[in-house]
Parts: C-alpha cells; sequence; structure tokens
C-alpha cells in the first residue's frame, strides 16, 4: 500500500519534466523520483516497483505530442530509468537484491502469494451462484479461508483477486470502473 500511494507523486513528478517548466523545477523532481524509487527498492516491494513503473511508463506514453520523435525520447527516458532501476538494485543490501531477482519469485511463489491467489480462486469457483456475482462481504476473505478449511489463512495479497472473492462479479466491474475512470 505505501507503494501505490507513491504513485501520485512519481506521477506529479514525471509531469514536471512534460511540461516547459524551469529547469529547478525539473531537478527538484529528478530528487524527489529518486526518493521515491529509493523507497519502493528499500520495501522490497517487487509488486510496488511494476506498481509505479507502469505508472510512469503509461503517463510518459499518453502525455504530450505523438510525434515519432517525441516517442523516441520517451522510450530513451523509460530505458534510462530502467537501467538506473537495475543499477540500485545492484547497490541494495544482499537480501533486498534476491527479491527482485526472478528466480526468488519463482522459488518462492512470490512469497506465498500464488498459493493465496490459488485458494481465492477456488473459493470463487466452489461458491454458490449469488456469492460469485456479490461475493462474502467486505473484509472477509480470511474469515472464508478459515471457514472452509483452507491452508492459508490470509489475505489474497490482490486487490482485484480479493475483491472478486469478498464482493464478487459486481464488485470487481465496479472497482474495476472505478480505478479506470480515475
Amino acid at each position: 500500500y505505501l507503494c501505490a500511494y507513491l504513485i501520485f507523486g512519481v506521477v506529479y513528478a514525471i509531469s514536471q519534466f512534460t511540461q516547459k517548466t524551469k529547469i529547478i523545477w525539473k531537478i527538484i523532481a529528478a530528487v524527489e523520483l529518486a526518493l521515491y524509487l529509493y523507497l519502493v527498492l528499500i520495501s522490497g516491494s517487487r509488486g510496488g516497483l511494476l506498481a509505479i513503473t507502469s505508472a510512469a511508463v503509461m503517463l510518459l506514453m499518453m502525455s504530450g505530442k505523438q510525434k515519432i520523435l517525441n516517442i523516441g525520447r520517451k522510450v530513451i527516458l523509460i530505458t534510462i530509468v530502467a537501467i538506473l532501476i537495475i543499477v540500485m538494485i545492484d547497490y541494495l543490501p544482499e537480501n533486498l537484491q534476491i527479491r527482485f531477482t526472478v528466480d526468488n519469485v519463482v522459488e518462492n511463489g512470490g512469497t506465498g502469494r500464488t498459493d493465496l491467489w490459488v485458494q481465492s480462486f477456488d473459493l470463487f469457483a466452489n461458491a454458490n451462484f449469488f456469492r460469485q456475482i456479490f461475493g462474502f462481504g467486505t473484509s472477509t476473505i480470511q474469515w472464508c479461508f478459515d471457514r472452509f478449511g483452507y491452508s492459508e489463512v490470509n489475505v489474497a495479497h490482490n486487490m482485484f483477486i480479493e475483491t472478486l472473492t469478498e464482493l464478487g462479479v459486481v464488485g470487481v466491474i465496479l472497482y474495476s470502473a472505478a480505478i479506470f475512470t480515475f
């Protein structure tokens, strides 16, 4: 959740680069972006890194004029940021560096999250039609996991999957509409 809050700052700072502002504001924005990136990396949040990176790429690609020259500049900027992220990961403590490797994600199933996702989909698939449409209720996933005898009793660690279980298809549609509208 911390990284999700940082998305707003990341988007604002990046917007400073796409606008015609004084160089001092661009320098401040660069420092701000570096701070956000540092916070995300030091938290060890792979999903957070993916979320802020996705938001940044979407903003860059959708902003400004869409001329070939501008698109080329945006791709170069995105490439530079990707290289900086890779370099910054090399300077993290070893236990955090390992978290950002593909092998680590595959080996531990995203710190057990994939098991929770499988359980969530199983709970949804085995629910009656009413529960599939309207869910079990807000904040009930842990109760459901416990009540129905699942091995892992925790939140789903994925808002869309958790919303599907807790609020059903209707809830996922409304939640997704709200996210994409904002």
